[in-house]
């Protein structure tokens, strides 16, 4: 019996390698120099928002590129409150900026139909406001323009999940982490399953949520990075006391876990049925040379 789980743990760890192989980072970046100048508007860089692709209103001259406060790395991208322009059109917001990279990754083409999306953020501010007045979101948008998911987080560790909902809608999944310093967003699109889960320190947040009524192409258009900020409310919430940070972001393809598992259970049987195979004739060898003798 042991030498059957070590041959199927052995097995099955050696599919896990090989699949591990095959995953595929789409896209990353940590902000830095040359690749990104320092103190100059993320517009435009590497691939990220290019001037005329997104109306005014949306503020994508609000990020620019620090030196200060960066996640891992020395540089940084820097959202302030005062950089943003106040809009009608972001109702129920008072100022939305949004910051995207497109990599139209098709994960039919590719065989890796999961995705996974991540960054490093961290509000400035103070500590009390939720997200309701002032986040930081990673999204991630199908080729058709459907929101597949979106994760925001405030300064006060609120947090909240959305699907392709309207915006200011109940959040289809919520919760809370420690307010201040950095933390990981992450979004995992599976087109497997047409579902959505969300991580915040590589801790899934409530449960799954479905995109299949989208009818996703199996193409991820995008990933954006997006700053939402509410009205100002005297003595509560005054939009230019706050900034957010971002770093590190990624998007990379894996193969689907299930089936690793259920191939290296396969694998696994066809290697202990030959084993059993020759154990037993082995063993009718030595009986026929006992009963010859």
């Amino acid at each position: 019996m042991k030498s059957i789980r070590r041959l199927a743990g052995s097995v099955c760890w050696s599919l896990a390698l090989a699949a591990s192989a095959r995953a595929e980072v789409v896209y990353s970046t940590g902000f830095e120099s040359p690749t990104f100048g320092a103190y100059s508007q993320l517009q435009g860089q590497d691939g990220w928002t290019p001037a005329g692709s997104l109306p005014p209103f949306l503020s994508t001259t609000a990020a620019v590129i620090t030196r200060l406060d960066g996640g891992a790395g020395g540089q940084a991208v820097v959202v302030r409150g005062d950089y943003m322009t106040s809009a009608g059109q972001v109702a129920p917001y008072d100022a939305v900026g949004s910051f995207r990279r497109t990599v139209d990754y098709d994960t039919n083409a590719s065989g890796l139909k999961i995705v996974r999306l991540s960054v490093d953020v961290m509000l400035t501010g103070p500590s009390t406001v939720p997200f309701t007045q002032w986040a930081a979101s990673l999204a991630a948008r199908d080729s058709a323009g459907f929101t597949l998911a979106e994760l925001e987080i405030g300064p006060d560790g609120s947090l909240a999940g959305f699907g392709n909902q309207a915006p200011g809608s109940t959040p289809l999944v919520s919760g809370t982490t420690t307010p201040g310093g950095w933390h990981k967003l992450g979004l995992e699109i599976d087109y497997n399953t047409n579902l959505s889960r969300f991580f915040v320190d590589g801790n899934q947040l409530g449960a799954p949520i479905s995109f299949a009524a989208n009818n996703p192409s199996g193409v991820l258009a995008r990933g954006a990075l997006v700053a939402y900020a509410g009205p100002d409310v005297p003595g509560q919430f005054t939009r230019a006391d706050h900034a957010m940070y971002f770093d590190n972001y990624s998007v990379s393809a894996v193969p689907e876990p299930a089936s690793i598992v259920l191939a290296g259970f396969g694998l696994a049987g066809v290697g202990l049925y030959f084993r059993h195979r020759r154990a037993r004739s082995k063993r009718e060898g030595r009986n026929a040379h006992s009963w010859n003798a």
